[in-house]
């Protein structure tokens, strides 16, 4: 199975990017702010992992965290 990591996943763009993701059974992984509203991702069989692309630290956690 092919994974995908999600950057911006809880926005509108994001949302939609997940879905069609995990419609061609894709592994998602959805990277996301600490403020961030996950409602609309809920119920969907995602990882979420919490954090800043700006933010060096979190995104070695999220690429080598989930190799």
């Amino acid at each position: 199975m092919a994974k995908a990591f999600v950057t911006g996943a809880a926005g509108f763009l994001g949302v939609n990017l997940v879905k069609e993701l995990l419609a061609q059974d894709w592994e998602v992984i959805a990277f996301h702010l600490t403020s961030d509203n996950l409602k609309n991702l809920s119920g969907m069989d995602i990882q979420y992992e919490e954090g800043n692309i700006l933010d060096y630290e979190s995104l070695l956690r999220m690429v080598f965290g989930h190799a």
